[in-house]
């Protein structure tokens, strides 16, 4: 029976992770740092000591043919403890590219195809678009999936932009949010298990924003601190402890660099103030005046007698 496979108890999987963040913050040293293989679909990280990564990607059809080549040695026992795709929001391009033209009939044969556009390609109307959010719901994330359930954490890099974000209660705001198109960064954040905003931090430090705030999206499911060192070491160890059930204590977030409490002093830090001297007791209100008759007769109301 159905209710016989039920599951009662807590099953983590390797983390799902979209890290956004300004350029030359660390995002690709991160991957780095974190031993993973990178798809660099941006051909922006060959200075990066000690990255393993493919040679520069320039298609979709090129990302997606080594995605399965990981999937496959995932089969055989090998898969790469990180997956890093740099940047994911130049792989959505690639496939957007795919799909108005690759995939479109009337651009076939076509010298001459970068007036081909989202909303004109397949008929016109949007239908490409459509036709994108296919691929990335009903193929690339699938794909991914494969491989956290073969133990490898996925890292998605992205670029940060600063975006009118509308919250569930209608209210709107300039925020800081990843790269992506509409249609694509609601898929991928919703999907992920983490979205990280990588900034420089108070006094140079480099830090992670873990949680939303009135200027930076961000979420996760673990329960993480509101900021982290940008350090893979940091990150794993609080993704770890949440995941035990462990608390996240100070000590395991130092790097941070001391900031200021905003919040009110405790009793004990405020002095009690001196008694206050008696005072007299105040004079009762004197009575209202009684209003002056206008002369005039009240007419009799009904019970009067």
């Amino acid at each position: 029976m159905l209710m016989d496979s039920l599951i009662t108890t807590t099953t983590p999987e390797p983390p799902k992770i979209l890290l956004y963040g300004q350029g030359g913050v660390g995002k690709s040293t991160l991957a780095a740092a974190a031993g993973a293989v990178l798809l660099d679909c941006e051909n922006g990280v060959g200075n990066i000591p000690g990255l393993m990564r493919t040679p520069y990607l320039e298609t979709w059809t090129d990302m997606l043919n080594w995605i399965d080549e990981m999937i496959a040695s995932a089969g055989n026992g090998e898969a790469p403890p990180v997956l890093a795709i740099d940047t994911i929001d130049w792989m959505i391009r690639r496939l957007a590219e795919h799909v108005i033209i690759d995939l479109d009939p009337a651009a076939k044969g076509k010298k001459d195809t970068l007036c081909n556009s989202m909303g004109g390609a397949h008929g016109g109307f949007f239908k490409a678009r459509d036709i994108c959010v296919n691929y990335l719901s009903r193929l690339l994330i699938p794909k991914l999936a494969r491989l956290t359930a073969s133990g490898t954490v996925i890292l998605l890099l992205a670029h940060a932009d600063n975006r009118m974000i509308t919250s569930p209660e209608g209210v709107s705001q300039r925020m800081a949010a990843p790269d992506l198109p509409d249609w694509a960064g609601s898929i991928l954040m919703e999907w992920a298990d983490a979205v990280l905003y990588a900034r420089f931090g108070e006094q140079g430090h480099r830090e992670i924003v873990t949680t939303t705030t009135n200027i930076v999206l961000a979420k996760n499911r673990y329960g993480l601190p509101s900021t982290l060192p940008l350090n893979w070491g940091e990150l794993t160890n609080a993704l770890t402890l949440s995941m035990a059930g462990g608390e996240i204590t100070e000590a395991e977030t130092s790097d941070l660099p001391p900031v200021e409490s905003t919040e009110a002093a405790t009793s004990a830090d405020v002095p009690e103030p001196p008694p206050a001297e008696a005072q007299p007791a105040p004079e009762p209100p004197a009575p209202m005046p009684t209003p002056k008759s206008s002369g005039r007769r009240r007419l009799p109301a009904d019970g009067d007698e």
